[in-house]
């Protein structure tokens, strides 16, 4: 009996320290109290709500699979646990939790509002409308599933319809975090750069401490040309933390913008040291080297985060451009292999991989690759002009021809096009000089 009274006076006193954020005091409190009585599901609760609270979401999981082996039809936690899940981008189990929580009750709305984000982040975005439809019958005003439905609009590119999603939750809630920023991204997006900054200023009112929003704001400054803003809101950032890898990214940005290498160098440097996981960071330094003329070191930054890009379609789509403008065209070749298993329909990269094949002398693969980019976007004048160097490399000058005439139809005044088209008229549309370039479009 003592040992019980004991564990309930620390849950009481664990319940205290959560309200005062004293998180890790109060999971030990919930601790002993479990090891008093493990039967007690509402304690394997509250130590997997404190645990989540810290971000500790592999302890936490635990806790909630611990609650739901006294009963596993505890709707609360198979929620929980499934928030929990999505945070740890486990979507697919997740959406089986809140599948079993619609069999138990389907009144409970989160259970469908929880289920737009599982959806939308595999990508089955007819699904994540189902599932707000369904969950507006349970409860008509639900700020949550009109911000979650904005993303999957936005994620398909359809950014009017994500806006007005955006700017229903925030009448039905108007201080809900993150959905000004969002609603910034998009405007970003669109190039609508002063009412994006407004949006990343109001998502500041609501959430004074998101760090990730001050800088995103700064950087829509800076591609709006408003510099000595942009520099204040990066700097109002290291004045709190001086190490800040992002802050120092940002600067490295701005001073690249302004042409003041020597400080945009050192800013780009320091952002590589402070956060050595970051993808893109290296190849922004690479590009900055190149453009200096310091090629050598710049391949080495290109190497070493092309070993961690991992599937970032961005970033190694950067890295096989730069390899090309460096004259490395069986590196650009590699990269682009990878990228064509990513994102098997991209204009950009068949585009690139043509140029890539001409650099090394592929003919057929640069034809195979040029013509899958007309496919994706047909009469493409920089397409038709690498076709046509194709052709004529492979001694084929009819159709080098026929390829040239359609892309100065329709580029008439491309230099490289127009350059291309006097030489293959020089050498009488016969094999092409060593001078002949592809056109990268860049």
């Amino acid at each position: 009996m003592n040992e019980w009274m004991d564990a309930e006076q620390r849950v009481e006193r664990a319940e205290r320290l959560y309200e005062q954020g004293r998180w890790v005091e109060a999971a030990a409190e919930l601790r002993a109290a479990i090891d008093a009585d493990p039967t007690n599901l509402s304690w394997h609760y509250n130590l997997a709500l404190t645990l989540d609270a810290m971000d500790d979401l592999p302890a936490a999981e635990q806790a909630y699979r611990d609650a739901l082996r006294l009963d596993d039809d505890d709707i609360d936690v198979l929620n929980s646990l499934g928030v929990c899940l999505i945070r740890q981008h486990n979507y697919a189990e997740a959406t089986t939790h809140f599948e079993k929580i619609e069999r138990l009750d389907a009144a409970f709305e989160p259970s469908y509002c929880n289920r737009i984000i599982t959806y939308t982040e595999t990508d089955r975005h007819d699904d994540a409308e189902v599932m707000f439809y369904l969950a507006r019958q349970v409860k008509e005003d639900c700020a949550l599933c009109y911000a979650n439905i904005g993303v999957s609009f936005a994620r398909q590119g359809n950014f009017d319809r994500a806006l007005n999603c955006w700017h229903e939750a925030l009448r039905i809630e108007p201080t809900h975090v993150d959905t000004h920023a969002r609603m910034a991204d998009a405007l970003w997006t669109l190039g609508r750069l002063e009412e994006a900054a407004k949006q990343y200023e109001q998502e500041l009112v609501v959430n004074p401490t998101n760090m990730e929003c001050l800088l995103d704001w700064g950087m829509v400054l800076l591609d709006d040309e408003r510099f000595d803003d942009a520099r204040e809101k990066f700097c109002s950032l290291l004045e709190v933390d001086s190490d800040h890898p992002g802050a120092h990214f940002c600067m490295g940005e701005l001073y690249a913008r302004q042409k003041e290498v020597t400080l945009a160098e050192s800013h780009l440097r320091r952002a590589i040291a402070g956060d050595q996981k970051m993808v893109g960071r290296r190849t922004r330094l690479a590009q900055l080297l190149i453009d200096t003329g310091q090629v050598e070191e710049a391949l080495v930054w290109l190497k070493d985060d092309l070993a961690i890009a991992d599937d970032d379609i961005s970033i190694l789509g950067q890295i096989a451009e730069l390899y090309m403008q460096v004259d490395h065209p069986t590196e650009a070749y590699d990269v682009l292999q990878r990228l064509l298993k990513l994102c098997p329909n991209d204009l950009r990269v068949y585009h690139n991989m043509s140029v890539a094949c001409l650099m090394i002398d592929r003919i057929e693969e640069a034809i195979q690759c040029g013509r899958r980019a007309l496919q994706l976007q047909p009469d493409w004048p920089p397409a038709l002009h690498n076709l046509a160097i194709a052709f004529s490399m492979s001694e084929q000058p009819v159709r080098a021809k026929r390829y040239i005439e359609r892309a100065l139809a329709g580029a008439p005044n491309d230099p490289i096009i127009k350059q291309t088209a006097d030489e293959l008229k020089r050498n009488a549309f016969g094999r092409p000089p060593k001078t002949f370039r592809p056109h990268t479009d860049s």
